[in-house]
C-alpha cells in the first residue's frame, strides 16, 4: 500500500472551543455533544467499517447505544460531514479523515483536528497486480510509479497519508510517523464487516 486513510476527530472551533473539545474517542460519547456530531455509515464507507470495528474493541458493543443517544447526523459519506461542520450546523466530526478535513484546515476554513488519545485509525488500502493481467509488465511500471516518491509527493501535497518515508507534506500536516496508530488486521475487517454493518444498521438505521 502507497497510502492508507487516517481518521480522527475534527471540530469547528467558532463553536466549540479547544478547552472543551474532545481529547479522545471516548470523549465524543459525552451527552453534551447531543445533536452536534456526525459520523459515517458502515454499510456506505469502507472505513467507517474499521471506526466501528476500533470503537467496539476500546469501549464494547455497548457505544453503540451511547452514540445514538447523542443522535449524530450520518450521511452516506464522511466528506459530507465536513460542510456541515464548518457552517456549525454539526460542529463535531467524530469520524473525520485526513484529505477532505485537511484541505478545508489549510484553505482556512474554521476546523480544527484533534488526533485522539487512543490512537488515530489506519485503514489499508491495497494495490495488486491480477494473476490474469492481460499485460503484466505495463501493470507493474504502473505499480512501480504508485510507489515512487514523485508520487508520494504529489499526493502528500494532497493531505493525502503517504507511506514513503521521503515525502514531505504541507506545513502542519502532521506524517504519520508521529501519530499514534490503531491498525486492524485486514483479515479481521474482512470477517467482521458484515457483523459491524448489521450492529450500526439495527442501533442507528439506514
Amino acid at each position: 500500500e502507497y497510502y492508507v486513510n487516517v481518521q480522527f476527530i475534527a471540530y469547528n472551533p467558532k463553536v466549540i472551543s479547544a478547552a472543551e473539545a474532545p481529547k479522545g474517542w471516548k470523549d465524543i460519547y459525552d451527552p453534551k455533544w447531543k445533536g452536534k456530531l456526525s459520523v459515517g455509515h458502515p454499510k456506505f464507507s469502507g472505513i467507517a467499517v474499521d471506526w466501528v470495528l476500533w470503537q467496539s474493541k476500546l469501549f464494547g458493543w455497548e457505544f453503540l447505544t451511547r452514540l445514538k443517544a447523542n443522535d449524530p447526523f450520518i450521511p452516506r459519506s464522511l466528506a459530507e460531514t465536513i460542510p456541515v461542520l464548518i457552517n456549525g450546523e454539526r460542529p463535531l466530526n467524530g469520524e473525520s479523515y485526513g484529505d477532505v478535513a485537511w484541505e478545508a484546515k489549510l484553505k482556512g476554513q474554521p476546523i480544527e483536528i484533534v488526533y485522539p488519545e487512543e490512537g488515530v485509525i489506519v485503514s489499508h488500502d491495497y494495490t495488486a497486480i491480477l494473476k490474469s493481467a492481460p499485460h503484466p509488465n505495463a501493470a507493474k511500471v504502473f505499480v512501480d510509479y504508485l510507489f515512487s516518491q514523485e508520487n508520494a509527493q504529489w499526493l502528500i501535497e494532497r493531505y493525502v497519508y503517504v507511506t514513503h518515508p521521503a515525502a514531505k507534506g504541507p506545513t502542519g500536516f502532521r506524517p504519520l510517523s508521529d501519530l499514534k496508530t490503531l491498525v486492524l488486521d485486514p483479515a479481521e475487517v474482512n470477517r467482521e464487516t458484515q457483523n459491524v454493518r448489521d450492529r450500526f444498521s439495527a442501533a442507528l438505521g439506514g
